[in-house]
């Protein structure tokens, strides 16, 4: 498990694992099934995470994931979820990003795209190409 604080002392992200292995000649820890928790420094709103496996670097407070990666927000009607086969989580930033293929659900709207961008406090989304989106207005 790996805790993240800001300055004043309030939680940013909590990282679990079943198995982690720390490399300490590399400052790199491999995680398998991570699962975390990032949380939204403005309103406390958690961004949950989960992947196949991750590779950590610890001197950067940044994580590579891999394998079905799955973020999930609560947003007002319900829950948005971005799907993507590899992420970039840099919690130093507060952003995630990625160049791989995305799916992006929400209520009522599918969008996938080619790349993206996040900032975790600004709840900003900006995705990079090939972007397609449905929305169902029931």
């Amino acid at each position: 498990r790996h805790l993240s604080f800001n300055e004043q002392g309030h939680r940013l992200s909590v990282i679990s694992s079943p198995r982690i292995e720390q490399f300490d000649d590399t400052g790199t820890a491999t995680m398998e099934g991570p699962d975390a928790t990032v949380y939204d420094t403005r309103s406390g709103t958690p961004w949950k995470i989960t992947a196949e496996s991750g590779t950590m670097d610890q001197g950067s407070d940044r994580i590579e994931l891999a394998g079905n990666v799955v973020i999930a927000r609560p947003v007002p009607d319900g829950t948005s979820t971005l799907e993507t086969s590899r992420l970039t989580v840099d919690n130093a930033r507060r952003q995630v990003y990625t160049n791989e293929r995305i799916t992006l659900s929400g209520p009522g709207v599918v969008t996938s795209a080619t790349g993206m961008q996040a900032w975790i406090d600004e709840r900003t989304l900006e995705l990079n190409s090939q972007v397609e989106g449905r929305y169902d207005s029931r």
